[in-house]
């Protein structure tokens, strides 16, 4: 117990609960204001959400009405209309109430018009746009709000106390929290071994077992620590900057698509937490593993963190594997959050208590070994073979210094190494997923043209069936009906054995790699789900959902890859885009999207791939980490900047050595990754298309300009970028952005002690003024270099509409970075030279 005392308070004087402390409260006072200013569009959501009903009652009774005239009403539809009339009478009070913001008494109303649409459909009316299991959720859940007296909330963009605490609670209880405590806690062990005091600790009484454990404890009292502190500063928060009361029966809905059950908020917080609380469990003990077999903290963390992610994963790939016996399936928290509960989540506690026993077990059982020097402490041969330098330049000969203590101390070294072997597992995963895609894609064509032969069959079948009826018939009428009929069979057949021929094509096109078919082949599958090619005998709408632009941009994007006869990307014949009709139907946008998110490992795509999926992030995170400390790397318990104040230099040209050293560092090793990237990819596949189509979205303000030359559909413009020019942009901007981060860290450094204050310091000014430029000053924001970390949305234009930013562009981006690296670097300097490294 006193280890584990004494561990808890070394961590209380590190100040890492603290920190977690003002991260959380931080991000969640902006998440609060931001859903507080977006308080606006829940009327219109809830309009929106009830549109549809109203316009096919609205249609209903106009159909009842023609049945009246037309004396074709018989009881039955007459119980329909009596029902339609009620729920069109109880949808517009219900609709007055959401006009007036009654949210009180809007329960009560949805009432009386749910209970009128079960009873048409029970009558046998069909209402496609709230019917089946939707209904029987609507129902439910207004049941359980009428039963309890509780308002209708806004459920999407929270601000009462207990459903901001829901969302916040499950932003932060999840990978994302278990990582941070990782960062912050994840060399506690290993920590003691590279500072020596894990011999001291030795020389005392306790045993291996003990010191473990005592570590392990702490790793937990932080968890809880987070989740306390998480779970009240979002009530707290609420409660200060709100009206609204703290309800944790508020009822949240889960299903497996047959059964509904409700559970209370409460409930779903106490879920929440013992899964959080699992997981964290199995990732601080597979943590352990790695401080007791390893002596250095970056490469400790860093396996944890591949073990994990590996882990996961693999997991989620395979179905089979999610079951709790497997103790990666706690990290898939949001799905199982979603599941309904049962015996299973104490299941997964008990699971997550028996593999973490046995984890630390073996992290116990791990012999020690005699500490290995590292790099930085060996006995190695002098640069230069000993030669000193003769210059003058005081500034040169600090930027050799700080290259040298780089290479020496071997941490670049292993992130390098780190940086490597994920690029090569990246590029794998890619390689399998763009070969499925591509083969599920063709086969899905063959079962397309498979399906028209049969639908060609039975048409005929048809035809024959009708001119037999034709041959009997003796009415007048009647033979003119069938003869319609038989008629637009003929032209269903036409136009079916038109697809045939064009899937025909299309097939032999990809055998024979003609690509000017197949793209062919593309640009008649949008043109047709476009309308261009129906007749009255099809009726195709799917644009209707898709929109307008995402068509008309698709189109184009297939003129594109015919004119310039370029191998098209797997899967899909669309580009989705953010101007869509999906609404509220998520599920329905994100399956278009899968169904037609383009995959391929050629050179340069894959390197586009690692822009658009942000991989650049992880080598941003990394290179930050290894070149990012700045001066506290000479502030620690050595405290060697006090040898370096003797030395005839001064503060600026040590701050400038360390900046040049580690900016130079970071743009060649970014270029080594880059290159790496595309290698790969050409050398697996092939280099990929210069000229490949990239969508650029074009603000309305651009679009309706004098002399604009891209294409506006409903106001929106967009044109098309070639994929080299994309690539150019990128990897423009995220230099620049590496310059601005290093630059920014250096200057944190100049005022901090502490390696991982100024690391989380600098992530949280980056994050924050992303987050305030975007959207509390969307309309300054193209003069923040915080806002083009959005790096991809920036390129593609898709930024500067969603902060209605007209100037938000990869060229002004540019000039804004250069200008604030500038600006901080003067800044740094100044602070430099007054300090004069007096510490």
């Amino acid at each position: 117990m006193k280890m584990m005392v004494f561990e808890w308070k070394k961590l209380w004087k590190q100040k890492k609960i603290l920190l977690i402390l003002t991260l959380i409260i931080a991000y969640g006072m902006i998440t609060y204001l931001q859903n507080v200013s977006d308080q606006d569009r829940f009327k219109e959501q809830l309009y929106h959400d009830t549109e549809n009903v109203r316009i096919e009652l609205a249609a209903l009774m106009e159909r009842f009405a023609e049945e009246q005239e037309e004396g074709e009403l018989d009881q039955a539809r007459q119980d329909q209309e009596e029902y339609a009339k009620e729920a069109q009478s109880a949808l517009y009070a219900l609709r007055a109430d959401i006009d007036t913001e009654q949210w009180v008494a809007i329960p009560e109303k949805e009432k009386n018009f749910l209970a009128a649409i079960e009873s048409f459909t029970e009558s046998g009316g069909v209402l496609s746009s709230l019917n089946g299991h939707e209904l029987d959720l609507a129902i439910q859940k207004n049941n359980w709000l009428n039963k309890y007296e509780l308002p209708v909330e806004n459920e999407r963009v929270p601000v009462s106390p207990h459903s901001f605490t829901k969302e916040f609670s499950t932003t932060i209880l999840s990978i994302a929290g278990l990582a941070l405590i990782l960062l912050l806690l994840g060399n506690s062990l290993v920590g003691e071994k590279e500072q020596n005091t894990w011999l001291l600790i030795k020389t005392q009484p306790v045993s291996k077992r003990r010191v473990l454990i005592a570590k392990y404890f702490t790793m937990v009292f932080a968890l809880l620590c987070t989740v306390i502190i998480t779970i009240g500063s979002s009530i707290l928060i609420a409660l200060a900057f709100g009206d609204g009361n703290l309800t944790l029966h508020y009822p949240v809905l889960l299903s497996d698509g047959t059964r509904i059950e409700i559970i209370t908020i409460g409930t779903y917080l106490i879920r929440l937490f013992i899964l959080f609380f699992s997981a964290g469990l199995i990732a601080f003990s597979i943590n352990m593993i790695f401080n007791s077999l390893l002596n250095q903290s970056f490469i400790a963390i860093a396996c944890t963190f591949v073990v994990l992610g590996s882990g996961i994963l693999l997991t989620h790939s395979f179905q089979i594997l999610e079951t709790y016996v497997n103790p990666f399936s706690l990290f898939l928290m949001s799905d199982l959050l979603e599941r309904i509960p049962g015996n299973t989540d104490v299941l997964y506690l008990l699971s997550a208590a028996l593999w973490s026993t046995l984890l630390l077990w073996v992290a116990i059982k791990i012999p020690d070994q005699q500490r290995k020097r590292t790099a930085a402490e060996k006995e190695q041969k002098p640069f230069r073979k000993g030669e000193t330098y003769n210059k003058t330049n005081r500034l040169w000969i600090m930027m050799v210094f700080e290259w040298r203590k780089l290479v020496r101390k071997g941490l670049y070294k292993q992130g390098m190494l780190l940086l490597t072997v994920l690029v090569l597992g990246g590029y794998l995963l890619v390689s399998m997923e763009s070969k499925a895609r591509e083969e599920a894609y063709i086969a899905e064509l063959q079962e397309r043209k498979e399906n028209e032969f049969i639908f060609v069959e039975n048409l005929t079948a048809f035809i024959e069936s009708f001119e037999k009826d034709l041959e009997d018939q003796d009415d007048d009428f009647m033979k003119s009906s069938i003869q319609k009929n038989i008629d637009m069979t003929y032209e269903s057949i036409g136009l079916s054995q038109d697809f045939i021929k064009q899937l025909d094509r299309a097939l032999n096109g990809y055998e024979e790699k003609d690509w000017s078919s197949f793209n062919d082949y593309l640009l008649w599958q949008v043109r047709f789900d476009n309308g261009e090619y129906d007749t009255e005998t099809y009726i195709n709408n799917r644009f209707e959902l898709y929109g307008q632009f995402t068509v008309q941009a698709s189109m184009e994007e297939k003129r594109l890859l015919v004119e310039r006869n370029l191998q098209p990307l797997f899967p899909g014949a669309y580009i989705p885009t953010i101007f869509d009709n999906w609404g509220d139907d998520e599920e329905g946008r994100q399956e278009f999207q899968k169904a037609n998110e383009k995959v391929d490992h050629s050179g340069l795509y894959t390197f586009y791939l690692f822009f658009t999926s942000y991989g650049y992030g992880i080598v941003f995170f990394v290179l930050l980490f290894v070149l990012g400390v700045g001066l506290t790397a000479e502030k620690g318990k050595k405290n060697t900047i006090r040898l370096l104040a003797t030395q005839p230099i001064s503060g600026y040209q040590l701050f400038s050595g360390k900046l040049l050293v580690a900016s130079l560092t970071a743009v060649l090793s970014s270029a080594f990754i880059f290159g790496l990237i595309v290698l790969l990819g050409t050398t697996m596949n092939r280099i990929g298309d210069w000229n490949y189509p990239i969508l650029h979205y074009d603000h309305s303000d651009l679009a309706n300009a004098e002399g604009y030359t891209g294409t506006i559909v409903q106001g929106n413009g967009f044109h098309f970028i070639t994929l080299g020019e994309y690539l150019l942009s990128s990897m423009m901007l995220y230099t620049l952005l590496v310059l601005f981060t290093l630059t920014l860290a250096m200057l944190v450094s100049l005022f901090l002690k502490r390696t991982m204050a100024v690391l989380t310091l600098t992530a949280v000014i980056i994050a924050g003024g992303y987050l305030i430029g975007t959207e509390f000053l969307s309309e300054w924001s193209w003069l923040s270099p915080f806002t083009y970390f959005n790096l991809p949305h920036v390129i593609n234009g898709q930024l500067s509409i969603n902060v209605d930013a007209p100037n938000l562009n990869r060229q002004i981006g540019a000039i804004v970075l250069v200008v604030w690296i500038v600006v901080t670097f003067f800044i740094c300097s100044i602070a430099a030279i007054r300090r004069n490294i007096e510490y």
